[in-house]
């Protein structure tokens, strides 16, 4: 699904309801990825959107040569602090005059884990300098971008050294995709599991074979 707003067409327009009136309709649900051209205020609206759990399949958000500033990605970070953003795989904020507030506000999103399946990032032509790269690989070394093998830097104020740090920071903790999936399933194998023994032990309790105790299993 494809959603495109355009910054110039201002918010007498009431395009920045679009996404909630969508979402009250029930219309982005089954949106898997979004594309708009739009400024602050409009991804705000997204944002609200997107925490009202209206797109929750939600895997690439493009955002390319907007005007978002540091005020639309703290709006999106709240949301995706709320869970919003825990499917998104690409996200696109270049060209979006991002400082290192909005790049330290990332950082910190990233660090909460709410974007454990990003693998895409595009971060270039913005204005973040080496504090907020420095952020952001604090996160990297965390493990939090485990899962990102693309992620582009190119035209920022910041150092040369500052973005290799970042990289290199990336690239130490990066898990294959194999090891990924390989590490989901066994999670989930592991929770069928759980559920299945408290199932049987409640089944038994009911004939009277074991103790309550054993729905503690």
């Amino acid at each position: 699904m494809e959603i495109l707003l355009r910054p110039h067409d201002g918010p007498s327009t009431g395009s920045v309801r679009i996404f909630a009136i969508a979402a009250s309709l029930g219309l982005l649900v089954r949106a898997r990825w979004i594309r708009l051209a739009a400024d602050t205020e409009h991804v705000c609206a997204l944002a609200q959107a997107l925490a009202s759990g209206a797109c929750w399949k939600l895997e690439e958000l493009y955002l390319p040569r907007s005007k978002i500033g540091d005020g639309g990605v703290l709006a999106l970070c709240d949301a995706g602090l709320q869970g919003a953003l825990s499917r998104l795989h690409r996200l696109h904020l270049g060209g979006n005059l991002i400082s290192d507030a909005g790049a330290c506000a990332l950082a910190r999103t990233l660090s909460s884990g709410a974007l454990s399946e990003l693998d895409t990032l595009w971060l270039h032509k913005n204005e973040i300098s080496d504090e907020g790269l420095e952020a952001l690989a604090d996160a990297a070394r965390k493990g939090k971008l485990a899962a990102c093998h693309f992620l582009l830097l190119a035209d920022n104020p910041a150092s040369v050294a500052a973005q290799e740090s970042l990289q290199r920071a990336v690239s130490a903790h990066l898990v294959s995709p194999e090891a990924r999936a390989i590490g989901k399933l066994a999670k989930a194998v592991s929770k069928r599991l759980r559920w299945l023994r408290r199932r049987c032990a409640r089944a038994l309790l009911r004939r009277g074979v074991v103790h309550a105790d054993a729905l503690a299993v």
